[in-house]
């Protein structure tokens, strides 16, 4: 097992993809490799396996940026048409008045609005404008 291992270089990349905070050693011959794990980088030199998984995190938050809505919209018409069962089932575990109830649920609700905006909207369309 005759590995050729090259550390001089400290400003390497992963092949060329990603910068790399630590350098990483060269491989002359892959089949001889005790580090599996920089073959796998060395297959992200192809622009369009990086492209794949753009559209593969593009994806993603489009479904993620559904889901989210689709819960946010769920609450949202739970505390509208469910208000009064809904506090009745909390004060049972906690007491609390219902304005403040209505107010903590509110801002929640909020956060979550802002949340999946930030999180999973703006990527999605930063990716889109990107590609």
């Amino acid at each position: 097992m005759n590995q050729h291992i090259d550390n001089s270089n400290h400003q390497n990349t992963i092949y060329g993809a990603i910068p790399s905070l630590v350098a990483l050693p060269q491989i002359h011959d892959e089949s001889d490799c005790k580090w599996p794990w920089l073959v796998v980088f060395r297959q992200w030199n192809n622009i369009k396996e990086i492209m794949m998984t753009l559209e593969l995190i593009r994806t993603s938050l489009g479904w993620c940026t559904l889901i989210n809505m689709g819960l946010l919209m769920w609450w949202s018409l739970f505390i509208m048409f469910g208000g009064n069962w809904v506090y009745k089932m909390h004060s049972r575990f906690i007491q609390v008045e219902r304005e403040r109830f209505n107010a903590i649920h509110y801002s929640g609700i909020a956060f979550l609005k802002i949340a999946i905006f930030f999180f999973n909207l703006v990527p999605w369309i930063a990716l889109h404008i990107v590609s």
